[in-house]
């Protein structure tokens, strides 16, 4: 220490006795070769490093070699360039903040570094936790902000007033109204008229309740029409105190339409549900929608009083039975000749066979079901009447146009009445002495075995659908109804009357088919195609696949239909349909458009080479003509193609941009395809 005041010429001892008093770490170091030597630490740093004798000995020989490799490259640098420099030092358990300040000695040459170092390590410490806190809560306010803005569902904040505060982007696309345009209005210039009083009752509840209220109303979008809206009204609480109102409201403007849908019927089927003899109505969630004119004929209301109110029909003692009906059709089961009764407007009681079928939406979603009402009032006069008489019996069967037999309790059929040569062509004395499952498909014969088993067991009527054959040699749809006819508590004989359902039967098949399919080609309509389109691209986002779009127009097709006319037209759009369906794979899609205009998915895809063999075999198939009464079509077709999701992630833009190769592959003089540039 002498030797260093003696070369800097100045007397500094006055100083060590301030650099003891001091918390910092004090070091007074010489240049020693490529090294620095201790000449003076302070008592703070002789405590903390805990070394014996340091003063005299190298940085080496004190400090672990690591920090030595960090502590004198930053000495050498305060020396060369005779200027302080400050860095900090980590250890794993102390954080030292240390500044560097060159000494010149008498000659004026930088030969000494004082270094002071600060204990910053609870500082630091204290730094980051507040920084993490803070990450943390940047975090979690971004959480809470991407759920809010990305949530499917609309949501809204309102303060007590009801005023607008905040909004995600899907209330904007749902109402039309940008989060600006909204802001400090009130929710009520926004509600139909019709609703707002519910609406404002929910609202108040939600309040006072402080409880979560759902509801559904209807909204006005900007652009003037009305939206159907299921809204969730949620209190936000703060000391128990209620101070903003959360709204997430999701749009159910389909799900109504998915309900009117049941109302709307096709034109094929106006003359069958206008001309029944037997009450047709269409219902949803245990409501009735609409009925034909044979049901206001039988039961006496018309269809908006049964719309009203559909118990006036339902027996006072048999409101029950609706809940196991609705539970069957929600189940997708259908109820087959269920025996019930139903009061007419005059208060006559009727004696009804009832059919239920479940009608699904587009998505295989149960929307309602359809109604068959069949009076057998009469019929089961007759069938009480007949237990008094044979004669009586014999006179009404042979008079009616329903098929009825009476069959022993072995099964051998004893009598048929003259109605089955007219409704199946085989002369009643064919069935007479044969079981009675002679000429039941053979599908249907377990079924009738079982029925008849169950019949001679429990001596309980029974009524069933089955199929049996006509004389010509297509099969005909039955309902039947067998009961015991019991004398002196022993049963004697069965009776069974049955009546033709082909009909029917096919319009059942009809309803349920015709919104999603072409009816001249069988195909896929546009609605069935965006459904499987959205099955498809949501299976590729799971699978990492591609998806190919094709759009096709045939060739030539309004001049078949100016030469040949539009049977001939109709005949090229299935041959169309046919060959391009045998292209495919069966997890592909082919469906119609409208006119000669269809469209294919290919999902599932590794390789574009795929999509090309497809479309080649297309192209292929289509080469040959169609022969149609002498005369020889050509056919042909162009097709452009969209890739998911390399062209597009959003299904309209993937038809329309298939659409678009497609105008380029029809400019050619031949067949062929393009993708889409």
């Amino acid at each position: 220490m002498k030797r260093f005041l003696d070369s800097v010429g100045r007397d500094i001892s006055v100083f060590t006795d301030i650099f003891d008093s001091i918390n910092d770490l004090v070091f007074l170091m010489e240049v020693d070769g490529d090294s620095f030597r201790y000449v003076y630490v302070n008592k703070t740093a002789a405590r903390v490093l805990n070394i014996d004798e340091i003063v005299g000995r190298v940085i080496e020989d004190v400090v672990p070699k690591k920090l030595s490799e960090i502590l004198i490259p930053e000495y050498k640098k305060v020396i060369d360039r005779q200027e302080s420099a400050e860095f900090e030092t980590h250890n794993g358990t102390f954080i030292g903040e240390t500044s560097l300040n060159p000494i010149l000695t008498k000659d004026g040459y930088a030969r000494y570094v004082l270094a002071i170092v600060r204990d910053v390590t609870d500082r630091r410490r204290k730094e980051m936790e507040l920084k993490e806190t803070k990450r943390k809560l940047i975090e979690s306010e971004q959480r809470y902000k991407s759920l809010f803005d990305n949530h499917p569902d609309a949501i809204i904040s309102l303060d007590l007033k009801g005023d607008y505060m905040s909004g995600n982007k899907t209330r904007e696309e749902m109402t039309g109204y940008s989060m600006e345009e909204l802001l400090g209005k009130s929710f009520v210039g926004f509600v139909e008229p019709e609703d707002l009083e519910k609406t404002l009752n929910h609202f108040n509840k939600t309040i006072i309740n402080k409880e979560a209220q759902r509801y559904e109303i209807r909204l006005k979008h900007k652009m003037g029409h009305r939206i159907d809206v299921s809204v969730m009204c949620i209190p936000i609480i703060v000391d128990e105190q209620v101070v903003v109102i959360h709204e997430v409201a999701k749009d159910i403007t389909q799900q109504k339409r998915d309900q009117e849908q049941l109302i709307e019927t096709k034109e094929e089927l106006e003359m069958f549900w206008n001309y029944s003899v037997d009450p047709i109505f269409l219902f949803s969630n245990g409501k009735i929608l609409k009925v034909n004119p044979a049901f206001e004929k039988l039961l006496g209301y018309t269809e908006n009083e049964v719309v009203e109110n559909d118990h006036l029909i339902i027996p006072s003692d048999m409101k029950s039975e609706l809940m196991f009906i609705e539970s069957k059709i929600l189940e997708g089961k259908p109820i087959v000749n269920y025996e019930t009764k139903r009061t007419t407007k005059s208060g006559e009681q009727l004696d009804i066979i009832a059919s239920y079928t479940p009608v699904r939406d587009e998505k295989g979603q149960i929307v309602g079901a359809t109604a068959f009402f069949k009076n057998v009032t009469d019929r089961i006069k007759a069938e009480r009447k007949l237990q008094k008489s044979e004669e009586k019996f014999r006179l009404i069967t042979e008079n009616v146009f329903d098929i009825v037999k009476l069959i022993n309790p072995s099964g051998m059929v004893e009598y048929v009445s003259p109605s089955n040569e007219k409704l199946l062509g085989f002369h009643h004395s064919e069935y007479v002495g044969q079981p009675f499952t002679t000429h039941i498909h053979p599908e249907d014969k377990p079924v009738l075995e079982k029925e008849f088993k169950d019949l001679v067991k429990e001596n309980k009527p029974t009524s069933i659908e089955y199929r049996t054959l006509h004389e010509e040699g297509h099969w005909v749809w039955l309902e039947a109804t067998t009961t015991a006819i019991v004398e002196d508590g022993e049963v004697k004989q069965f009776v069974t009357i049955a009546r033709d359902i082909t009909d029917r039967k096919k319009f059942q098949g009809e309803l349920a088919k015709m919104a999603f399919y072409d009816f001249l080609t069988g195909l896929p309509n546009r609605r069935t195609f965006d459904d499987k389109l959205d099955m498809a691209i949501h299976q590729a986002n799971r699978s990492q696949k591609k998806v190919a779009v094709m759009m096709l127009d045939g060739r030539d097709f309004k001049q078949v239909n100016d030469t040949f006319g539009h049977d001939a037209g109709d005949a090229v759009i299935k041959e169309l349909a046919n060959r391009i369906k045998s292209c495919l794979r069966p997890t592909d899609t082919v469906a119609r458009f409208g006119g000669d205009e269809m469209a294919v998915i290919i999902p599932e895809i590794d390789s574009i080479d795929i999509v090309e063999e497809v479309a080649d075999r297309i192209i292929k198939s289509l080469d040959r003509p169609l022969y149609y009464k002498n005369h020889e079509i050509k056919l042909g077709a162009g097709i452009g193609i969209s890739i998911y999701p390399d062209h597009s992630i959003h299904k309209n833009h993937l038809i329309k941009y298939a659409d678009t190769a497609l105008y380029e592959a029809k400019e050619l003089d031949h067949s062929h395809y393009r993708f889409y540039k």
